[in-house]
């Protein structure tokens, strides 16, 4: 990948202050891990705060660009492969629990909260 095609793929630091910085420190702050995802096939990670990837036990540039569905454990990803999206249409935030594979193997559930979101006018989460 070129880095023009690295560039769009990953959210650097101003776009993410633009889209809504503070709320993203805070809930840094606060623990939470913070992950944008583009919607647009294949939906990949384009930011991940330090806290999320700290979560997911990889180094921020192992996550970044690369599908979200990656860092699921199997069952959970096959749960949702045979389930489709669950992803409302709506601007309703949605809540829920996934089993995800870190780094070291260790599968662990979080709860996640879903909302979707603008990406350079193009749909994320």
């Amino acid at each position: 990948m070129g880095d023009r095609e690295a560039e769009q793929i990953v959210w650097e630091s101003d776009r993410i202050e633009a889209l809504g910085g503070g709320l993203i420190a805070a809930a840094s702050a606060a623990g939470m891990g913070v992950c944008l995802v583009s919607m647009q096939n294949p939906r990949r990670v384009v930011y991940i705060s330090d806290r999320g990837a700290e979560i997911l036990g990889h180094a921020r540039a192992d996550i970044l660009s690369r599908p979200a569905v990656d860092f699921l454990a199997p069952d959970e990803r096959a749960r949702r492969d045979a389930t489709g999206p669950r992803v409302r249409d709506d601007d309703r935030p949605q809540f829920t629990e996934v089993v995800v594979k870190r780094a070291n193997g260790e599968e662990v559930p979080v709860e996640v909260a879903l909302a979707p979101i603008r990406l350079d006018d193009a749909p994320g989460l």
